[in-house]
């Protein structure tokens, strides 16, 4: 079991305090910023890194988006991934020579493609993601009642600033 010490878990108590008052941006809430940037990234990496994978980083998130979101064009993909066209084809390339999605046309117009996850994709993603939330898991039960109940309730306010910072239709489904 994990504890703080006292003056630490003041000072991260004050740093909450002054994000949800909402006072100005300030020295400490930069700070806090940059922590928790970097140990959300830290998390991350390390479930990334404690998945078996046959994809990369960016094959993994737009298989996720063609999952999601598909039967879905190209252009939307890179659209939702925020990235060029091109990058989008070879990604969508490669995860066809994986068997992983399916390119099929659009029976309202003959000129679109639509790319869809095969089974094998669905799969594939499914047991990334058992493997990250286990290695996740595993992490969080070495954690004491104090902080398991300091991290459900921070989670609660991360929802709340995603949910506020994501502006953008990109969220929605794109087919009924």
């Amino acid at each position: 079991m994990q504890q703080c010490p006292d003056n630490r878990q003041l000072n991260q108590l004050t740093l909450l305090r002054m994000v949800i008052e909402r006072d100005p941006i300030s020295d400490e809430t930069t700070e806090l910023a940059g922590r928790l940037r970097l140990a959300i990234g830290r998390l991350a990496r390390q479930m990334r890194q404690h998945a078996d994978s046959m994809l990369s980083l960016g094959q993994h998130s737009a298989l996720s988006i063609i999952e999601r979101f598909g039967p879905i064009t190209l252009s939307e993909v890179a659209e939702r991934e925020r990235v060029s066209r091109p990058a989008v084809t070879r990604i969508i390339a490669n995860l066809e020579l994986k068997g992983l999605v399916e390119r099929q046309t659009d029976a309202t117009d003959r000129r679109v493609h639509l790319v869809s996850a095969t089974r094998r994709g669905v799969d594939a993603l499914e047991e990334q993601r058992y493997q990250r939330l286990s290695y996740l898991a595993e992490q969080l039960r070495q954690l004491d009642a104090h902080h398991l109940a300091v991290l459900v309730a921070a989670v609660e306010v991360l929802d709340l600033v995603a949910e506020q910072s994501d502006p953008s239709p990109l969220t929605s489904n794109r087919r009924p």
